[in-house]
């Protein structure tokens, strides 16, 4: 087969009508002339690409293939709908709670349908900038931080506490510029990487068993109907991922639903004042810029290193679990994964969420996250963002039906937590056991975090105990650490022993 090896890749290529040799032009097709699938492969061996051809037919579905790898990773478009579908039901809790944990004094409807824009073209944007199936939704610390401490106790409006948000995002936009390409990752020992999963798949399972046995403020069991369907529920998902069902979740979620508003009879409580488009004027470009002092630089920098470190935890979770078969935690394994020559997906991870919380202040609500709840969606096999894409489009629908969505109980979805729970302590045999320098900052981890509820927190000191084993270990470990894991160091110990209320 004879090939123009000489030419630019960007320059108009001449392909062989067969396989012999040629030595005529007259024996070449130009690139409009010949077949896109053996063209594509001809420059492929060219070039030495890497080759890959798309298995639809149909021009809508082959692009949206290619360009989210969904074939190339294994999937469909059926399991990448899925995916999307069981994340927004999953994380669906938000609309309630998000209006509910903000002031009195602020539109409701306003922020409802500002949570419902910033997390639909926020989980929009991840899913095409990372590739990766991930939600983007309001924290749901921040917003009590943000009634509780900035508002009551601290005494700013709601209007100036905004303002400290945007400048969060803009710092948490300018950082994730700075991030290096390469050797962040790495950094981080891959035996931790895994231990944080542990943490926060037991952080995941505490919040669905509050969920399904509809536990109190105090954890306390009281037998009631909704506890019940929540038990039947889970019973369900049992019988479901036994038999392989895999729309098992999202059936689930729809029984569930059906017999709460029969046993609630909840029907009658949708409040049809939401059924209208809001004044977004009533609470957004409502920031406050005149401060009396520099104190809220204080709590502006605070809020972006525990937003930062509260993302980078849960990407590194999420992305590990759903593609635990190929990379093996290998840290050189997990940075090819997410980055290339060409992009660098979690630097694009960390750009969308910092430029969503600056978008969430100027509209009117609180900081935006990656939902560890993400999980979900890897749990039942979606591998890429186009399941993102299904969930945000499901977040900008809801604004226009929140008083359905609303009748969702939080029963229906804690099954889902419960159940990718299990499935992230089964990475439990990538572990590392005699090593023990690295064994005991994970054990830490994973019992703090669901004990302060918090993942920051408890990544925190699980992160400061494995520096600390690395200084003052026999083996010489401190020769390892070097000026990121340094850095990381001093945002986890600002995190644990800087009040958030200081100059209160």
């Amino acid at each position: 087969m004879a090939f123009n090896l000489n030419s630019d890749p960007n320059e108009k290529l001449l392909f062989p009508v067969n396989d012999g040799e040629s030595t005529s032009s007259e024996d070449f097709l130009t690139e409009k002339e010949i077949d896109p699938k053996k063209q594509k492969k001809i420059k492929a061996q060219i070039y030495h690409e890497p080759e890959y051809i798309s298995p639809y037919d149909n021009g809508l579905l082959q692009k949206l293939d290619i360009f989210f790898q969904i074939s190339k990773r294994k999937s469909n478009f059926i399991t990448e709908i899925l995916g999307g579908l069981t994340m927004f039901f999953t994380t669906i809790y938000i609309l309630k709670k998000q209006p509910d944990a903000l002031p009195k004094d602020m539109d409701q409807l306003s922020i409802i349908w500002a949570t419902c824009l910033v997390s639909g073209f926020g989980s929009i944007a991840l899913g095409i900038f990372s590739g990766f199936p991930l939600v983007l939704s309001m924290a749901i610390g921040e917003n009590f931080y943000f009634t509780e401490t900035l508002c009551h106790y601290l005494g700013y409006s709601w209007e100036t506490a905004l303002s400290f948000h945007f400048f969060e995002g803009i710092i948490c936009f300018i950082v994730a510029f700075l991030i290096p390409k390469s050797n962040f990752i790495s950094a981080i020992p891959s035996s931790f990487r895994i231990g944080l999963s542990y943490g926060i798949g037991l952080f995941l399972g505490k919040l669905g068993l509050v969920d399904v046995l509809h536990l109190d403020s105090s954890y306390v069991f009281k037998p009631s109907y909704e506890a019940l369907l929540g038990i039947l529920t889970l019973v369900l998902v049992v019988f479901g991922v036994s038999r392989k069902y895999r729309w098992i979740f999202v059936i689930s979620v729809l029984v569930c639903t059906i017999f709460s508003i029969i046993i609630r009879a909840s029907i009658d409580d949708l409040n049809m004042e939401t059924w209208k488009f809001p004044n977004l004027s009533k609470s957004a470009f409502k920031l406050n810029f005149h401060w009396k002092n520099a104190i809220p630089l204080y709590f502006i920098i605070f809020l972006a290193l525990e937003n930062l470190f509260n993302v980078v935890c849960t990407i590194l979770t999420v992305i590990q679990f759903a593609f635990l078969d190929k990379i093996r935690f290998d840290a050189n394994g997990f940075e090819k994964l997410i980055s290339s020559s060409n992009t660098n997906k979690f630097r694009n991870i960390l750009v969308v969420n910092g430029f969503f919380v600056i978008v969430g202040s100027l509209l009117g609500t609180t900081p935006n996250v990656v939902y560890i709840e993400s999980s979900v969606a890897a749990a039942v096999g979606a591998r890429t963002g186009f399941a993102s894409v299904i969930t945000g489009l499901l977040f900008l629908l809801s604004a226009l039906f929140y008083p359905i969505i609303l009748l969702i109980p939080p029963e229906a979805t804690g099954s889902l937590l419960l159940y990718t729970n299990i499935l992230i302590f089964t990475m439990l045999k990538f572990m590392e056991f005699d090593n023990i320098i690295e064994i005991i900052p994970v054990i830490v981890s994973t019992i703090l975090i669901p004990i302060f509820s918090s993942i920051t927190k408890g990544v925190s000191f699980g992160y400061l105990v494995l520096l600390i084993s690395f200084i003052f270990g026999k083996n010489k470990k401190w020769k390892e650490i070097n000026l990121t894991m340094a850095v990381l160091g001093v945002i986890a110990a600002s995190q644990i022993f800087i009040p958030r209320y200081w100059f209160a």
